[in-house]
């Protein structure tokens, strides 16, 4: 791809996304994961998905289980959204622009990262 762009190999990989205007695989992770969960949430409550997804976060909670669900948990409290409410049940997301927002945060977060780093061993 730095060929095609006519980009040196010194120049960061997330700045080369940035430019091409894709976000970092571990944000559309975290954006994917996300909006997932919201389509989840959406189901009604007989669905075998919601179900799954139910007991996913079950066993993460009770037994401290690293599984999909966890996953997504934490990554969303640390962006300060609250997937869960106070009886455990699963809350949407946000909105899809809240989502958009938190990928953008987090992709400038990477970028900025990268880039110090590269700047830093250069």
């Amino acid at each position: 791809m730095r060929e095609l762009w006519n980009m040196r190999c010194s120049v960061p990989t997330a700045v080369l996304l940035q430019e091409l205007g894709e976000l970092p695989l571990a944000v559309e992770w975290k954006r994917q994961a996300l909006r997932f969960w919201s389509a989840l949430t959406a189901l009604p409550e007989t669905s075998i998905s919601k179900q799954a997804a139910i007991d996913d976060r079950a066993a993460a909670q009770q037994s401290n289980m690293q599984n999909w669900a966890a996953e997504v948990l934490t990554r969303a409290q640390q962006h300060g959204m609250n997937l869960t409410d106070a009886d455990g049940n699963m809350l949407p997301a946000a909105d899809e622009s809240a989502i958009t927002a938190m990928a953008a945060t987090a992709a400038q977060q990477f970028v900025d990262m990268n880039t110090r780093t590269a700047l830093s061993s250069a």
